[in-house]
């Protein structure tokens, strides 16, 4: 239970039962409750089944200001997207969906050491982009394809009619063009190959009905919880089919960035960093072109481009094993 002002109204019998004027003199006016307690109290309400749409328009509201947002203001948030989620596994709709996204939008945007906090005490930032994910596979599909576009996250899910027949698909938001009409710059593009399902079950076949992508404008859900934080990482698309995970794939996923000096794909493993996460080179190669850098992934999940001195930690710890060994080695051959 949450605690709450009481309205109340005198019992009147002068001409047969009825009612008083509310007294409303007991209530505190919206303006005097704080944004916290607002977020727990929507945090304890019931979503009925269709209402979904009600609450994650108060959300959105809530977290507009999100410069000021709070780590208990996150943990509340986060809680009611998962009540959000709940009340949603029958299906949902587009304008639920975009609602949603707002919120995630504005959520985006809070201090870096609020999201790193959030994500060190309950993984909030890692719960939202599993949210992100889990209402795409729920969205309605009537026309086929569902595109929202919000400030700081584009979310698209396409239908897969024909799973033996696939010809590949691809995901490329729009960027904002200037004034002088010029091709606005590459956020991020993915092309899934033909062959994507070619290692998969007649069981799992079935289980696939669409494909879910996401960009998300800056790496801001992505945080491993230290307390130092990351270097900035930039935009991270993600993109997945139904709730089949795929890996191993014949031929590669292939993600493009804008190309930018020192880094190199990776992908988040949500397993990392005892289940906090962190950026891995595991399984995606990098190939140089004149104005972008394209990753070959084997498999599907949330990639980026990321600055050496995080994406290559493994390699460098390697290298510098190796080289020790070879020190050792070669003194030894020597004396």
């Amino acid at each position: 239970m949450t605690n709450a002002t009481m309205v109340t109204r005198e019992c009147l019998d002068d001409n047969g039962p009825m009612w008083g004027p509310a007294n409303t003199s007991e209530c505190t006016p919206d303006s005097q409750v704080s944004r916290g307690n607002r977020l727990n109290h929507l945090r304890g309400t019931f979503i009925p089944p269709g209402q979904a749409k009600k609450v994650a328009d108060a959300l959105s509201e809530l977290t507009a200001d999100a410069d000021g947002l709070e780590e208990g203001d996150l943990t509340s948030a986060v809680d009611v997207y998962d009540n959000i989620l709940e009340s949603s596994e029958n299906g949902t709709d587009r304008d639920t969906l975009k609602s949603a996204m707002k919120g995630i939008g504005n959520i985006m945007k809070a201090r870096r050491e609020t999201l790193r906090a959030s994500q060190k005490s309950n993984r909030g930032a890692g719960r939202l982009i599993e949210f992100v994910e889990d209402i795409s596979r729920l969205v309605s599909l009537e026309n086929g394809t569902v595109n929202i576009v919000e400030d700081g996250i584009d979310v698209r899910v396409e239908a897969i009619e024909n799973v033996e027949n696939f010809e590949g698909l691809s995901f490329s938001p729009e960027a904002d063009g200037d004034e002088t009409g010029d091709s606005p710059p590459l956020k991020a593009k993915i092309d899934l190959p033909e062959t994507l399902f070619s290692k998969l079950t007649p069981e799992q076949r079935a289980l696939i009905d669409r494909a879910q992508f996401t960009l998300y404008e800056s790496d801001a859900l992505f945080q491993t919880g230290d307390e130092e934080g990351s270097e900035d990482v930039g935009p991270v698309i993600s993109a997945s089919v139904g709730d089949v995970p795929l890996q191993d794939l014949d031929d590669p996923v292939t993600i493009a960035f804008e190309k930018k000096e020192g880094r190199h794909c990776a992908y988040w493993d949500f397993g990392k960093n005892d289940g906090n996460g962190d950026w891995s080179t595991a399984g995606c190669e990098r190939v140089v072109a004149d104005d972008e850098i394209m990753c070959k992934c084997s498999h599907l999940t949330n990639f980026a481009l990321v600055p050496d001195s995080g994406a290559s930690s493994q390699r460098a710890a390697f290298g510098a094993s190796l080289f020790g060994v070879l020190m050792s080695l070669l003194l030894v051959y020597l004396y």
